[in-house]
């Protein structure tokens, strides 16, 4: 088995270029003349959904569009880096068939589409929409690029599930508008997925069944990218969903058959504990898997190791990593969420 791990909560070795930042050169995201979506429209294969929304959805699904639309946002600005990277010859950014780039500017352009279609759901019912922020990249080449765009877009199709099903469970068929409309992005961000994997000489399609994630790892996930006071957005976001102190990957020489440490980081009142504590796996469409760590204090955070046995448990493609405050069981990757007292990490086996 080959492995190749990143965890999305690292927080140092980002790379020294200035932040990015909007607008882009069209007016995204507060421009949607109709001269610049027809242009936009024609390098994304397709424009924005015309289909009737619902009379009215709740106050949770719109949390969930600020979710969507904040992380769409980020998405847009990290495929605008780097096709500036690959177009401006910066140095790890070779492209070897440079008639490719055009498979990146339409990923790019879809992008702005998913975070226009949020932001105009959110509008359309009152809410407010979400502003971009100024935004950092752990990465200097192009490889690494396409690893970190393949692990973010296994947390959306995760995260993406999860927002589905939270539709689904408190509108009830009422929402059947706006659950459509995920539906065809999860379609889109899935090939997507596939042509990252592939890119990378991987096989397209990593697991028969996406690993499930939740909507309030979220913040969590994209905290490292956004530039410190950045986000005029954020203070409301925060309001409805956390932010959980950082678990990162630090050895995982053993983690075919055996053990993965990891680094926490304390901050607040977050403790480790393993007296009281647990770590949880969440893969695929199972259910998490419940194990014992011990931790050792180094520095200002600890190192936490843990069995994984990514082989004898069949862990494939993302598989997500929560100290929790609880011994389970659980059934959700929501109820791990729950939970969760540091983490998730973010763990790739391909």
């Amino acid at each position: 088995m080959r492995t190749n791990f990143l965890s999305m909560t690292l927080t140092a070795g980002l790379a020294s270029a200035a932040p990015f930042s909007f607008p882009l050169p069209n007016g995204f995201p507060e421009n949607q003349d109709p001269v610049v979506m027809k242009q936009t429209a024609a390098i994304a294969h397709g424009t924005l959904s015309n289909a009737p929304l619902p009379a009215t959805i709740n106050d949770d699904t719109l949390t969930s569009f600020k979710a969507i639309a904040f992380n769409e946002i980020f998405e847009v600005a990290f495929f605008t880096d780097l096709i500036n990277n690959i177009t401006n010859k910066v140095p790890g950014y070779e492209m070897y068939d440079m008639s490719r780039i055009g498979d990146l500017q339409a990923i790019q352009a879809q992008e702005q589409l998913h975070a226009l279609t949020a932001n105009t759901i959110l509008a359309h019912y009152g809410a407010n929409t979400i502003k971009p922020c100024k935004y950092q990249f752990p990465v200097t080449n192009l490889p690494d690029a396409l690893n970190l765009a393949q692990t973010f877009t296994d947390v959306v199709l995760g995260v993406l599930n999860d927002v589905q099903t939270r539709i689904t469970t408190t509108v009830g068929p009422a929402g059947a508008g706006v659950v459509s409309a995920i539906s065809q992005v999860i379609g889109n961000e899935a090939q997507q997925d596939g042509y990252f994997r592939y890119a990378q000489k991987l096989q397209p399609s990593a697991q028969p069944f996406v690993t499930g994630a939740s909507r309030a790892f979220v913040l969590t996930a994209l905290n490292p990218f956004l530039v410190p006071g950045s986000c005029p957005s954020l203070p409301e976001l925060q309001a409805k969903l956390p932010t959980f102190p950082p678990l990162m990957v630090a050895d995982k020489s053993k983690a075919n058959n055996g053990d993965i440490s990891f680094t926490a980081m304390p901050t607040g009142s977050a403790k480790i504990d393993p007296s009281t504590q647990k770590i949880v796996y969440i893969n695929g469409a199972n259910v998490p898997v419940v194990m014992d760590f011990t931790a050792t204090q180094a520095g200002s955070g600890y190192t936490v190791t843990a069995p994984f046995k990514a082989i004898d448990n069949n862990f494939w493609g993302l598989t997500l990593a929560a100290i929790v405050n609880s011994t389970g069981p659980f059934v959700t990757a929501g109820d791990v969420a729950d939970k969760t007292v540091f983490g998730p990490a973010l763990v790739e086996f391909f």
